[in-house]
């Protein structure tokens, strides 16, 4: 498993999905435009996404020392969710840009991603437990897949 792990079987396809759609919403905003929420509700709460997925985003850049140092990094945003980059993608950057722009053909990278992630996902799974066993099985007993949920242990 390289530093990466699924994120380019994620991002690349997502990425690759979301150009046409894109493209399609701004050539054709009669048909692709659609007013979820009312417009400032709807900036506010995708600007909010973008936040949150940026401060997930930068606070994992902490696992580039650890994954050189071959350590399993349990702190920071890494208390919070196992994935905080897939997190930052999956719930922050795509729902806040669908919000932001009000365009519902958006929402088709949306689903894409989220399904590359949960089929995928095991793979990066298989590869911790390889390299840290039961350290990685006491942080995913700690630690939720994605969201902090409560009932969850934050480290």
């Amino acid at each position: 498993m390289t530093f990466w792990g699924i994120g380019g079987h994620m991002l690349i396809p997502t990425l690759a999905c979301s150009m046409p759609a894109v493209w399609a919403c701004v050539r054709w905003p009669e048909l692709f435009a659609q007013r979820l929420l009312p417009d400032g509700l709807s900036l506010g709460l995708g600007l909010l996404l973008f936040i949150g997925g940026l401060i997930l985003a930068l606070g994992a850049r902490s696992i580039r020392c650890a994954f050189h140092e071959h350590r399993l990094l349990t702190t920071g945003v890494y208390g919070w969710t196992r994935n905080p980059i897939y997190a930052a993608w999956l719930v922050c950057l795509l729902p806040g840009l669908v919000l932001v722009t009000q365009w519902w053909l958006m929402l088709v990278p949306c689903v894409l991603a989220w399904v590359i992630f949960y089929t995928t996902i095991g793979k990066e799974r298989e590869y911790l437990l390889e390299q840290f066993g039961e350290e990685y099985l006491e942080y995913e007993r700690r630690v939720n897949l994605l969201f902090p949920w409560p009932g969850r242990q934050a480290s």
